[in-house]
């Protein structure tokens, strides 16, 4: 968020932007959290108080991963549009150059598709399946994971440097992100089956054990 209360050219730069990141929405596991987006939490803000910026991940949702490509949308209305609209072009100039084509290509030919709807239904009851086994698994090994309820990732605690373990796992056959700040590893189970994550979270649980 960023405070401000700069005038240019006779147009008032909002006091308060607020960024809201939603590249995982849909993918809330939980039925008592929030489910889908927020942005329509803040459709009625001043919008000369506050400007509302919502980040899509496109090829996130559509379970694309790494293709890199998202929406943003501003919550304003037509007037500042267009200027908003270039200066988020100039940012990626200046920065990115230019998004890859195979990518857009790919998220444009979905968005298009009749059967997006039911496709995407599928792939998310089949990631819920594998979050329901994961917490299952880690509960049954007393595990300890910071609380998780979205996306595709979980946080274990380690009993020392995360790092080493990190470095541990792969000797395991087992490959996560090490968060030292936390002193935790990061667990993917996207692409794990339920079938076999049980003893994925064996090996990790047997790993804390034995680093413990």
């Amino acid at each position: 968020m960023r405070t401000t209360s700069t005038r240019y050219h006779k147009m008032v730069i909002p006091l308060l932007t607020i960024v809201l990141d939603e590249a995982y929405k849909g993918m809330e596991w939980d039925a008592d959290s929030v489910q889908g987006s927020v942005a329509k939490s803040f459709a009625n803000l001043d919008p000369k108080q506050f400007l509302v910026v919502k980040v899509d991940g496109a090829t996130k949702e559509l379970f694309f991963f790494g293709g890199r490509i998202g929406f943003v949308t501003f919550l304003c209305n037509a007037t500042v549009a267009p200027v908003l609209e270039e200066k988020v072009i100039a940012s990626i100039r200046s920065t990115v150059s230019a998004l890859p084509s195979p990518s857009q290509a790919m998220v444009l030919k979905s968005l298009q598709s009749t059967s997006l709807d039911d496709e995407v239904k599928e792939i998310r009851g089949l990631l819920y399946r594998r979050y329901q086994a994961l917490k299952k698994a880690m509960d049954e090994r007393n595990l300890p994971y910071f609380p998780f309820n979205s996306a595709f990732f979980v946080l274990v605690r380690t009993p020392n440097d995360a790092e080493e373990m990190r470095q541990y796992l792969l000797t395991q056959g087992v490959g996560v992100v090490s968060v030292p700040s936390e002193r935790a590893i990061r667990v993917s189970y996207s692409t794990v089956s339920v079938e076999s994550i049980p003893q994925m979270i064996n090996i990790i649980a047997d790993a804390v054990d034995t680093m413990s």
